[in-house]
């Protein structure tokens, strides 16, 4: 029996994964069973919605893993299945013992878990033209409203951040990428271009600026891309999108988590101006575009 195992870390890139023996498993269930059972979360517990989220651990035939945790999260919480409560892991021993067993998969990506155990720095989106005045605030007729749909379906889905842009949830179990393009693609600026071309999304030019009027045709929207540095490090691995509604406000979609209108700033407050929205991952701008439905091709 193999055991796949998910880190549930990235916003638009696809999460690693890798497989754990039956043997590994046995081991993971011991580790587990050492563990303190708790039905009251610590209220200072805040689950990730940006950047590192966890694990989701799935054994065939047998009840999902999932572990919910943050970068400066003290500890973590365990859930397997539907039983109630959650086992609480208070030194994350368990987290630091799946990055050892990922068959060198977090290791050739660069990845180790005291990086995600490092707190982030808040600071704002760079990459804008700077003789423009306010990035979002557009109320446009037609367009998408938020957040496209049905929420808990946005939120249940393994749709990401580039799906959610585009308002195109995932048909299958792999979430959207832009183009046919290798993963190292997907952190390089020119690239994302490249492949948002194939994927018939048409780049506005110049690049930073958004025009101050509603796209042309009534089934368009503007979204942006971002180049993100997770570790605050200064290299690029992820990219994360937010999407321009019609009220508007910008909205987005993390990963596998909900969506949302809000930022990262304490305290959080809705995103209407790209220039003051505060994020704890840095960003900084790839380009804006025009997803336009019936044209566009996202898979």
């Amino acid at each position: 029996m193999n055991v796949r195992v998910v880190l549930d870390t990235f916003s638009g890139l696809p999460n690693p994964e890798w497989l754990l023996t039956e043997e590994a498993y046995r081991e993971l269930l011991q580790r587990m069973s050492r563990l303190q059972i708790t039905r009251v979360v610590d209220p200072t517990f805040e689950p990730a919605e940006w950047g590192y989220k966890g694990f989701v651990i799935t054994p065939p035939g047998r009840p999902i893993i999932r572990i919910v945790s943050s970068h400066e999260a003290k500890h973590a919480y365990i859930y397997v299945g539907d039983r109630p409560g959650a086992l609480i892991d208070t030194d994350r021993a368990i987290e630091t013992w799946l990055f050892q067993h990922s068959s060198g998969v977090v290791e050739r990506l660069g990845m180790s878990f005291e990086e995600r155990r490092m707190p982030r720095i808040a600071s704002l989106i760079s990459g804008f033209a700077t003789e423009q005045v306010a990035i979002g605030d557009l109320e446009c007729e037609n367009g998408v409203s938020f957040p496209g749909g049905n929420t808990a379906a946005w939120n249940a889905s393994n749709s990401n951040c580039y799906n959610y842009a585009n308002d195109v949830m995932a048909t299958g179990v792999n979430p959207a990428v832009p183009g046919p393009n290798g993963t190292s693609s997907w952190t390089k600026a020119q690239m994302i271009h490249a492949a948002t071309v194939k994927d018939k999304l048409t780049l506005i030019t110049p690049e930073g600026e958004l025009p101050r009027v509603c796209p042309a045709s009534a089934k368009s929207h503007y979204l942006g891309i971002f180049l993100r540095d997770p570790e605050g490090n200064g290299s690029f691995t992820d990219f994360h999108c937010l999407r321009l509604d019609r009220d508007g406000m910008w909205s987005h979609k993390d990963g596998s988590s909900n969506v949302s209108r809000k930022d990262h700033s304490t305290p959080r407050k809705v995103i209407r101006d790209l220039r003051t929205a505060v994020f704890k991952p840095r960003m900084t701008l790839v380009g804006f575009f025009v997803s336009t439905k019936g044209v566009r091709r996202i898979s």
